[in-house]
This record gives structure tokens, sequence and C-alpha cells, in this order.
């Protein structure tokens, strides 16, 4: 049995979502008391990058795909969709692309063939958004 502890130099920090990427090489999760998502290398055991641009609480992270791409949803009233390209090299770029809702986020669930996404909205109910389209497919 292999322990490994991820940690950050930064103090109290408290974490609540997490995910895994498919590869198993990178863990992520959020801190509720900065609204950034911290990504360690699971091989190295280091923090490797710091995402910011939420402004409330994040409630659910997912990795999507097989590449370095993240979902994040939050209070804020968006959910983000983070990719990586070429996060293999030492120089790599991230992309962010935002999306807007109506109200909070306050539950978020991934398809199983990570096509769609279910989103239960504050005050509005579920909204269903498909990512190979990138658009609202559903609202009630």
């Amino acid at each position: 049995i292999v322990i490994r502890t991820f940690s950050c130099s930064f103090d109290k920090k408290n974490f609540d979502s997490l995910a895994i990427n498919y590869s198993g090489f990178f863990i992520a999760s959020s801190c509720q008391k900065t609204y950034k998502i911290y990504i360690w290398s699971i091989k190295k055991g280091v923090l490797i990058e710091i995402l910011n641009g939420h402004e409330s609480y994040i409630n659910e992270l997912f990795f999507l795909e097989k590449n370095l791409k993240i979902l994040s949803s939050s209070w804020d009233k968006t959910f983000r969709i983070w990719e990586f390209e070429d996060y293999n090299k030492s120089n790599y770029n991230c992309i962010c692309e935002i999306f807007r809702t109506d109200g909070k986020i306050l539950g978020t669930c991934l398809n199983p063939n990570s096509k769609e996404i279910a989103f239960f909205i504050q005050n509005y109910g579920f909204l269903f958004f498909n990512l190979i389209l990138k658009k609202i497919c559903f609202q009630n």
C-alpha cells in the first residue's frame, strides 16, 4: 500500500471538491476559502497549477475526457471548462470558458458518456448542457 499526502505551502486551506483524471496522473481539489482550484501531479507529488476565477464556493469538479480538461461549477452562477494545451510540456496554456446560469449551481452530475452534464440551479430547476455542442439542450 502506498499512501501519499498532497499539500500546499499556504495557510489554512479548506479543500472539499475532489477529482482524479482518467489516467490517474492528476488530482484536483477546490478551496472553499479562496475559491481556487489546486492541481497536483500524483506521480511527482507536487502542486503544479492553481486556477483562479470563481467568485464563490466551488461545489463540484470533474475531469473531462482523457485530456487535462476540468469542469467546475460554483455558487457564483457559473460553470467553467478549463482546458490545458500541451500540458506535457514545460510551457502550456490554460484556456477557461465561462458559462453563466440564472442562479447558484447547487448540484452537478456528469453523464457517464461524458457528453452531457446536468446542473441543479437554485430557484430554477434542472439544466442539461451538451459538452460537444457547448449549448443548453434542456432547461425546465
